[in-house]
């Protein structure tokens, strides 16, 4: 880090931690693999990054996905401001199941850079920020930020590719709902005697459907 001035904050929202990073010189920051999503927007300036042998040009509104397991090594300039986020893998595990409608087996891999400075993701992202002051000058609006960080949540599962990209938008609707109401519904009540025919008839699908929604989430 060179001599200048650094301002870094961060608050913490529950489901993740938003951070606003100024280090008033150029720097190299370089990790150790990490173990959760990292979310970096930068707001002015640029930099680089280097994700094990990916190389990545971090510029205004052009945003950045790390993966759990990513080791980077950012060169950043001293004009870089940037948003960056922590998300666990249970977080983003969680939101992907609500979304498909059934549980998944892990984490998702993202693609690291946003397809472009119009990204869905990316203006949400900006909205929470707006709203939630990383350096703490004024209170957090606890309930608005929740609803702001869900809609950035599935507007990231949903704009930026990742390796369940596919599956996510060719699900029909009502056969993720089906699944989200059985599964609800089991752990609701886990002692009764549930049958295929009961379940169906609590999701409001016939039996054929819960089959064929259950088998690819769910085996």
């Amino acid at each position: 880090l060179g001599a200048g001035e650094a301002r870094l904050g961060a608050v913490d929202l529950d489901e993740l931690l938003i951070g606003r990073l100024r280090y008033g010189s150029d720097a190299v920051v370089a990790t150790d693999p990490i173990h959760y999503f990292s979310v970096q927007l930068p707001i002015t300036g640029r930099g680089g990054a280097r994700v094990l042998d990916e190389a990545v040009t971090m510029r205004r509104g052009q945003g950045l996905v790390l993966n759990p397991g990513d080791a980077v090594a950012f060169e950043l300039d001293r004009d870089l401001d940037r948003i960056a986020l922590k998300i666990p893998e249970a977080v983003i595990t969680r939101h992907l199941a609500i979304l498909l409608g059934y549980p998944v087996g892990g984490p998702p891999r993202f693609r690291r850079s946003s397809e472009s400075p119009r990204s869905p993701w990316v203006s949400v992202l900006c909205l929470l920020a707006r709203e939630v002051d990383p350096f703490g000058t004024h209170p957090v609006p606890r309930p608005l930020a929740g609803r702001v960080v869900d809609a950035f949540l599935t507007s990231l599962l949903l704009s930026q590719t990742h390796d369940w990209s596919a599956r996510l938008h060719d699900a029909p609707p009502s056969e993720r709902s089906a699944v989200t109401s059985v599964v609800d519904r089991i752990e609701a009540d886990p002692q009764l005697p549930w049958a295929p025919a009961s379940l169906a008839a609590e999701a409001g699908v016939v039996g054929r459907s819960v089959k064929s929604a259950f088998r690819p989430g769910l085996g």
